[in-house]
């Protein structure tokens, strides 16, 4: 592996390469490094960073900043190294995912590689997927079809809390949800939802039967009207 130094620290030379590790942005990082962990003295300042906070803060600065990477980009900075003896690649990729970056056909690309394999990429690159789904305006049926075959908690309480599944599918997650929490969630929600049905129900009958004693009413009138 061929390294390069920054700021008196040992990085793979792509760090340079793809721009992540960049002198002009060195104070900016400083800066952003002040405010992210303002509320933990314990970090101190960033010369007395380990390599591995150093490292973490620079891919955040790096991710904010960026807007679109190539599908090669994208892989390659999915693939960087670390030399100090620690690798937070998929802390990396973890984070890439759930950025505004990656285009959807890049998100199922990396879900559908077997060079990023590790359960919690897939985990968490699923995750992301759907949540894009639920921005986007996706079927309530599509995303009941996710929750019921999920095994991540937090996507299918993120599910049920969109709002938007039926009746039905919200009293099926509270029988079977994966956590009490989100039984509990998905029963609160089932039980405000078929009172409204109901009260809709009832609503709609009594404009019909309101509508329909009107008519009579009126042509009774007429009818006394033309018998005298």
């Amino acid at each position: 592996m061929e390294t390069i130094v920054f700021d008196n620290r040992i990085f793979p030379k792509e760090w340079i390469e793809f721009g992540i590790l960049r002198e002009a942005n060195l104070q900016t990082m400083r800066e952003e490094f002040a405010q992210l962990f303002a509320k933990d003295s314990a970090f101190g300042a960033l010369e007395d960073l380990d390599d591995e906070h150093y490292s973490v803060v620079a891919f955040r600065h790096f991710i904010k900043n960026s807007e679109s990477f190539s599908d090669e980009m994208l892989l390659s900075i999915c693939r960087l190294q670390d030399v100090s003896g620690f690798s937070l690649k998929n802390n990396r990729i973890i984070e890439l995912v759930h950025s505004d970056i990656p285009t959807d056909t890049q998100l199922n690309m990396l879900l559908s590689s077997s060079e990023f394999d590790d359960p919690l990429i897939k985990k968490e690159t699923k995750y992301a997927i759907t949540i894009r789904k639920i921005t986007n305006g996706c079927s309530a049926d599509e995303l009941f079809l996710i929750a019921q075959l999920t095994d991540n908690a937090a996507l299918q309480r993120k599910i049920v809390e969109w709002g938007k599944l039926t009746v039905t599918q919200l009293l099926w997650i509270s029988e079977q949800g994966l956590t009490k929490k989100i039984r509990n969630v998905a029963k609160d929600m089932w039980k405000r939802n078929a009172k409204k049905s109901i009260s809709n129900v009832i609503l709609t009958h009594g404009r019909l039967l309101r509508k329909e004693t009107s008519t009579f009413s009126i042509n009774e009138l007429s009818f006394d009207h033309n018998k005298y």
